[in-house]
């Protein structure tokens, strides 16, 4: 993470883009869209932390919200915040921190737990748009 505010600022859009993108992914992943959730991430994407070993590839990650809605009978809701977007290694990544509050629905509310995640995010081709290469999780609760 920069330590201090002269690193280079990643352009608005591209916040925007970062946040529409996590946006989705709650989204998706709360209303059961498997295929949707799994092109947020590159081909080789990995969703790791909340299982035993990492999710790797979209045909796997795609059954990833279906597998959570059976678990929580479609009653799971994600809610992000503090989403805060930097440069990786260089201009052609980037690295977003949030935090994601997770309650399930389906036997009263129930809060299910609060994580820190940490995303990298690349370009397929330059100029294409942004894909999660790497979503790592760090459940707090």
């Amino acid at each position: 993470m920069a330590s201090s505010g002269t690193a280079k600022k990643v352009p608005v859009e591209d916040v925007l883009t970062v946040q529409d993108i996590f946006a989705r992914y709650c989204w998706y992943v709360d209303e059961n869209l498997g295929e949707e959730w799994s092109e947020l991430y590159t081909k080789d994407g990995v969703f790791e932390g909340t299982r035993p070993e990492p999710v790797i590839g979209r045909e796997a990650l795609a059954k990833v919200p279906g597998e959570l809605n059976a678990f929580f009978d479609g009653r799971l809701r994600h809610q992000l915040s503090n989403l805060f977007v930097e440069y990786g290694d260089d201009s052609e990544t980037l690295v977003a921190r949030f935090y994601n509050q997770i309650a399930a629905w389906n036997d009263g509310t129930k809060f299910v737990m609060l994580a820190v995640s940490t995303a990298l995010l690349v370009r397929d081709d330059p100029g294409s748009t942004w894909r999660i290469q790497r979503n790592t999780i760090r459940a707090l609760q």
